[in-house]
């Protein structure tokens, strides 16, 4: 189907309307749709529904005469998601949700991991004790000066392996 507004490319996102109960679709391209607005509801789509099933379900925990969680607490302001909500699902709604939160995740990432700061994943064949790294580098580092015949830099890295492999607690 050919976009409804430059009859040009193919269609590719369709919006239907409901305007006095009569039912009103459009078919436009990306262009187009970016061109009226329309992407940036259709990306932000899922935090907008997020936001409005949060509040369907407080004014129900209201009717219901349940205490509702998420008064008094903090909400993230583009997506209404809660701490609370974070808590239950393990999610965040969006990426302002870590702004947002920034405070409380660091504290969580703190009590999981030990630490806030993200050092990455490597292959179990290349996770190594910080000392271990600098020990195969040393270790590299003498055969070079052997194969070189470089003998009192040859010993100067033995004695600093040595010592190294001390402070891990190997045996040579």
């Amino acid at each position: 189907m050919l976009c409804q507004k430059c009859f040009k490319k193919t269609a590719n996102i369709s919006v239907t309307q409901v305007v006095n109960g009569q039912k009103q679709e459009l078919h436009v391209c990306s262009a187009c749709a970016e061109e009226m607005g329309l992407n940036k509801a259709v990306t932000n789509l899922p935090q907008i529904f997020t936001g409005l099933m949060l509040d369907i379900l407080k004014h129900k925990e209201q009717q219901a005469g349940l205490p509702v969680r998420y008064s008094g607490t903090t909400h993230c302001p583009f997506c209404r998601y809660s701490w609370q909500d974070f808590e239950r699902t393990g999610l965040l709604g969006c990426p302002m949700c870590y702004s947002t939160f920034y405070e409380k995740i660091k504290k969580v990432l703190k009590n999981i991991h030990g630490t806030a700061r993200h050092i990455g994943q490597r292959p179990d064949e290349e996770r190594t004790v910080p000392g271990e790294a600098n020990l195969s580098l040393l270790e590299k580092a003498l055969q070079e000066a052997i194969e070189k015949e470089e003998y009192e830099k040859a010993a100067e890295i033995r004695d600093k392996i040595r010592s190294l492999k001390q402070r891990l607690g190997r045996k040579e």
